[in-house]
């Protein structure tokens, strides 16, 4: 019997487990889990320059944000964060500039963002809780995200602690798919071996 299907095997689990480990390694520096979430506050913190304080929606009630740009040509990244996120917390976003619609967008997750296009100008947020139960949203704000000092700076907890979480998970992802490529040659050379 050949031994390439163990071989891929062995090296898809040993990658796999080097994720884990790098995972295990991170997650202690991103601070408490609370929720079963990482702490987005610690994450995003410096991101953005302009950032609303908590505000309680009812399902139902709605609250309009507004940022106007420092430039009007620079890109305008904004998120919506939902400090307290449930399991059924659903908040719509309608975003309006110069009195049209430029598109809504349906969150159901603890924290979401968006771009909007140069030259767009100042903006609502029409935000709306949809879901079932009173929750809180922050609105966060940066002009020119490109040349933000957060996202350019190596010691920003986003890119200390989220990108490695992001190669340890596209780690595990080919750690998994080339153990189970592996057994399926096992299975295949077993089987090949059998019938000579």
């Amino acid at each position: 019997m050949r031994k390439r299907g163990p071989v891929v095997m062995l090296a898809g689990a040993v990658v796999a487990a080097a994720s884990l480990a790098t995972v295990l390694y991170f997650i202690p520096d991103a601070g408490p889990i609370v929720n079963n979430q990482l702490p987005v506050d610690d994450l995003l913190e410096g991101i953005f320059t302009e950032v609303s304080g908590e505000v309680l929606l009812y399902p139902g009630e709605a609250n309009t944000f507004s940022h106007t740009p420092s430039d009007p040509g620079v890109t305008v990244m904004w998120g919506l964060q939902v400090p307290e996120h449930r399991s059924g917390d659903v908040f719509t976003v309608s975003v309006i500039a110069g009195g049209e619609e430029l598109g809504s967008h349906r969150i159901s997750g603890p924290v979401h963002f968006s771009v909007l296009a140069p030259d767009t100008g100042a903006a609502d947020f029409h935000v709306e809780n949809t879901g079932g139960r009173p929750a809180a949203v922050v609105m966060m704000f940066v002009d020119d995200p490109e040349n933000s000092e957060a996202l350019n700076n190596p010691d920003s907890p986003l890119l200390t602690v989220l990108l490695p979480l992001a190669v340890a998970g596209t780690l595990l992802m080919i750690g998994i798919i080339s153990a189970a490529s592996g057994g399926i040659i096992t299975l295949v050379d077993w089987n090949r071996s059998r019938s000579q």
